[in-house]
């Protein structure tokens, strides 16, 4: 049987327990500053949205063979090839799909709603909801 890992080489039960919270705390620091950041500006510009995913390409295939890398370090059995088809290459194809469709997506749409709907008129903005007033059975969405 293989040795059991031990976080950071720490090898007694109260070393491993404090340092495991200082873990717990910095990434709750970090999860609790990446939701401001997302809430920060709720309606962001097309041009924005498109930056950051080809961003997000770019930074996949340069560091795509370190991250397949990682993920076999991590499992032990998994090939870098299979975390390159499994994974990586799903991730850029969904995001050249989002980069294709989403100026379409951006667009407001206008549609009337079913029967026993609210009758107001909303306007989406990302992931937000915003009530804008009251209007004769037609709603307004906007990505």
């Amino acid at each position: 049987m293989a040795p059991r890992k031990v976080c950071c080489g720490l090898s007694s039960p109260d070393e491993r327990h404090h340092h495991c919270q200082h873990h717990r705390t910095s990434l709750r620091s970090l999860f609790d500053a990446q939701h401001r950041a997302s809430r920060a500006q709720v309606d962001v510009p097309l041009a924005l949205r498109r930056d950051k995913l080809q961003r997000m390409r770019r930074l996949l295939d340069e560091h795509g063979p370190a991250l397949a890398l990682a993920v076999q370090a991590d499992f032990g059995v998994r090939s870098p090839q299979l975390t390159e088809i499994a994974d990586l290459f799903v991730l850029r194809t969904l995001l050249s799909h989002t980069l294709k469709h989403l100026p379409k997506w951006g667009r407001p749409e206008t549609f009337r709603p079913d029967h026993g709907a609210a009758q107001a008129l909303v306007v989406r903005r990302s992931s937000a909801l915003v009530f804008s007033g009251r209007r004769e059975g037609i709603i307004k969405r906007c990505c």
